[in-house]
Parts: C-alpha cells; sequence; structure tokens
C-alpha cells in the first residue's frame, strides 16, 4: 500500500519546492541528516542523505535558518508519515538566483531556443564525441567506462574547461566552440556532476546557452543528477538526465551493430537473390521467344503468299467491275439508241481509261509482289549467310539442325554466301549451353 502510493506521489509531484525554518536538525553518525522545516502553520519532517550531503552546503544552514529546498514527497513506513527526501538544500538568500534563473529561462523560451522543431536528432552511428567537461571531474571517468564497456570503436575527445567557479561559463563557451567546430565530431556531450543552484550557475549562464543554440553539431546536456534542471538543459538538443546516461545514449552497443550487419547482408542477400531469379525466368521468357532463321523465313513465305492471293484477288475484282460496267454502258447504249459516231468516241475512250487504270493497278500490284520477293530473298538462307552466318550440313547436303548428330570426326560442309568448303568435326565435340 505504501509503494502505492509513493508511485502516485511520485507521478503528481516528482519535485517540489519548499521555503521554511530548519528545527530538530541531528547529523547522524552514518552521515544522513535528520530535521522539520516548518512555518507558521505547519511542520513536515525532512531527510537529507549522506549521498546528497555534498550538495547542501551543510556548513551553510543549521536550526532557525529559513532555507528553500528541493525535495521528493515519500511515506515513512514505520510511522505512516508523510516525509520530504531532501535533494538540495540552500539558504533562503539565494531565492534571488533562482528567480534569476527563471527570468533568463522564460526569456529564451519566449526567443525560441527551447523549441523542439530547431533541436537536431543525434547521428544514429557515431564514431567521434567531444566531452566538454573538467578533467578532474568524477564524470569524465564514468563517460569513459560506459564507452569503453558498450562501444569501444567510439573516440572521445576532452575540451576541458572549469564547471564551477566565477570564470566556469567563459571557459564552457570556449570549450564547446572548439569542440562544435573540430572536424568529424558527430556530437557534443556538455557534462557535469550534481550540485546546487550556485554550483550550477555557469550551465544557466545566457552566453553558454545562445552558443549552444548556434552548435554545427548536436549538443547532449548532462549536468548534475536527474532532479537538476539548467539552462543548458532546455536548449541542447538532447537532455540526459546523467552523464552516464548521455554516455549511454551515444554508446550503441557494438553487439547490436553487428546484428544490424548481419540483418542487413542477410536482407540484401535475398534481394539479390530475388534480383537474379528474375532476371533468369526474363532471359528463358526471351529465349522461348527468340526465331531461327528458318522460321523467320518460313513465316516471311506464308506473308508472302497471303499478300500475293490478295492481290490476285483484287485484279479479279477490278476486271469483273470493268466488264460489268461495259456490260451496262451497251445495254444503254442499245436501250437508247444513241449516236453511234458519238458513244462510238466516248467508248474508246473509256476502254483506253479502264486499259490504263488497270496497267497502273496491275504495275502497283506487281511492284508490291517485287518488293515481297526482295523481301523474302534477304530473309532466305542466302540473306541469312550474307549477314554471318555459316550453314553445317552433311556431305550428301542434308542441313545438320541439331548438336545431336553432329558426330566426332563426322565430314560437313561448310557454306557461306559466296561458296562451300568441305570440314571435319573435331574428335570430341563439347557444347556448352548459356545460362
Amino acid at each position: 500500500m505504501v509503494a502505492a502510493i509513493e508511485q502516485w506521489l511520485s507521478r503528481g509531484f516528482p519535485v517540489v519546492r519548499v521555503r521554511g525554518e530548519v528545527s530538530g536538525l541531528t547529523r547522524a553518525a552514518s552521515g544522513h541528516s535528520y530535521f522539520s522545516i516548518k512555518d507558521d502553520s505547519a511542520s513536515v519532517r525532512c531527510v537529507l542523505f549522506r549521498q546528497r550531503t555534498g550538495v547542501a552546503i551543510a556548513a551553510a544552514w543549521g536550526n532557525g535558518d529559513v532555507v528553500d529546498i528541493s525535495a521528493r514527497l515519500a511515506i515513512y513506513a514505520a510511522r505512516g508519515d508523510l516525509q520530504l527526501i531532501v535533494e538540495s538544500v540552500r539558504p533562503a538568500g539565494q531565492g534571488d538566483m533562482h528567480a534569476a534563473f527563471v527570468a533568463l529561462r522564460d526569456r529564451l523560451k519566449a526567443e525560441g531556443l527551447f523549441d523542439e522543431s530547431r533541436k537536431r536528432a543525434l547521428p544514429a552511428f557515431m564514431r567521434r564525441i567531444a566531452l566538454v567537461t573538467s578533467q578532474d571531474a568524477a564524470v569524465l571517468r564514468d563517460i569513459a567506462t560506459t564507452f569503453a564497456r558498450r562501444a569501444p570503436h567510439v573516440q572521445l575527445l576532452l575540451f576541458p574547461a572549469a564547471v564551477q567557479g566565477p570564470n566556469a561559463a567563459a571557459e564552457l563557451i570556449t570549450a564547446l566552440h572548439a569542440a562544435s567546430e573540430h572536424p568529424n565530431v558527430d556530437c557534443v556531450i556538455l557534462a557535469r556532476g550534481g550540485g546546487s543552484i550556485d554550483d550550477l550557475a555557469a550551465f544557466n549562464d545566457e552566453g553558454l546557452a545562445r552558443r549552444i543554440a548556434i552548435s554545427s553539431v548536436p549538443v547532449i546536456s548532462a549536468v548534475g543528477h536527474e532532479t537538476d534542471f539548467s539552462i543548458s538543459d532546455f536548449v541542447a538538443d538532447v537532455r540526459a538526465p546523467t552523464p552516464t546516461a548521455a554516455a549511454e545514449i551515444c554508446a550503441t552497443p557494438r553487439d547490436e551493430w553487428l546484428a544490424r550487419l548481419v540483418e542487413l547482408r542477410a536482407s540484401r542477400t535475398r534481394a539479390v537473390d530475388r534480383s537474379l531469379q528474375a532476371l533468369a525466368q526474363t532471359v528463358d521468357l526471351l529465349a522461348s521467344k527468340l526465331l531461327s532463321p528458318a522460321q523467320h523465313v518460313q513465316l516471311s513465305r506464308v506473308t508472302l503468299q497471303e499478300r500475293a492471293l490478295r492481290i490476285r484477288t483484287s485484279l479479279r475484282t477490278c476486271s469483273a467491275q470493268a466488264r460489268d460496267a461495259l456490260g451496262i454502258c451497251h445495254q444503254h447504249l442499245a436501250s437508247q439508241r444513241p449516236d453511234v459516231r458519238t458513244y462510238t468516241a466516248w467508248l474508246a475512250g473509256s476502254q483506253a481509261r479502264l486499259r490504263g487504270t488497270c496497267a497502273h493497278v496491275v504495275d502497283r500490284k506487281r511492284a508490291e509482289v517485287a518488293s515481297l520477293g526482295v523481301q523474302l530473298h534477304a530473309l532466305g538462307p542466302m540473306g541469312v549467310l550474307r549477314r554471318g552466318y555459316v550453314l553445317v550440313s552433311h556431305p550428301d547436303g542434308t542441313p545438320m539442325t541439331s548438336s545431336e548428330s553432329a558426330a566426332p570426326d563426322a565430314a560437313v560442309t561448310l557454306t557461306w554466301h559466296d561458296g562451300s568448303r568441305a570440314a571435319r568435326l573435331a574428335a570430341q565435340v563439347t557444347i556448352e549451353s548459356a545460362k
């Protein structure tokens, strides 16, 4: 039940900030601190674990001091009390710094520096990554260890800069500029361990935020712990909850890349096999449609016969129509008793025109027949031989139409378009089919 309530509280209130007076402060030998924070009307128990003591400036606050704390809501199961798990503590006078942080955050957001549309995606595969952090920071060792374990192929370049102090912001801007302009850098990790708002002041600098926004390569902000937020987190292309998490984002395990390569190779092999199979089917289809010279000659002969038949039919039709017209003219003349001389002259002219028309039709049809004859001759065996083919035949003149009839050492006759030669096949004949 307690776990369910804590889960509900963590979803609804991930981080709360409270101002009040410290009372009942006890610093245990274990390093944990227990106290209450109160105002005029209420009091809440708080616990500051040893791991967070370093960011709470223990010497700067005590009983009776008014402080600002960042904390998570939790239930103390033994008593069922609501308590605050403190993440950071600072004297209330530091509220002005927080107000400045909020004002800068709102102004940069209004300018569009936090818009997701301007942020760039990280490269899928990284070879060289620049680290901007202190060369003495513990996070440097954590990041290097993570890369060595997950992605040893990635080259890390350190651009050292102070991460705390009056000169930290300027050094971070200079190092970030050098890192983003370094050739072949895939992204930059801006990293620092956790701390109070005062410790993280350099990462709330406006100049650093604008330098991140104009970086030529994607920037990952990995500043503080998961509950710490800085201006650099908002303006960076990617915000990592911790420096180690930033390394894990960039360091895709080498085994995963190798597995992807194996999968891509198998996919490409399957695609090539499918392409080869499709091409083989195309070749088979074209081969089935390919005609031999003898088949071309036969088809041309059939076409020529069909056209000759149509020409003869046309000539007979024209002659029959002319005879019919002439008979009609004779009948008309006989029935009308025309002037013999006039109609004789007209008839003679008609006969001349008819003969001219018939002769013209006959000449045109003869020309078509001659043209078809030329085409037939071109497609005939001698025409094929003129294009470089050789006719192989038995000594008796029978064409050798199959490789199966080519017996070793057999006598054959090779015929070109301009003559023939006797020849003999080799003692062993090897015939390879094109595949």
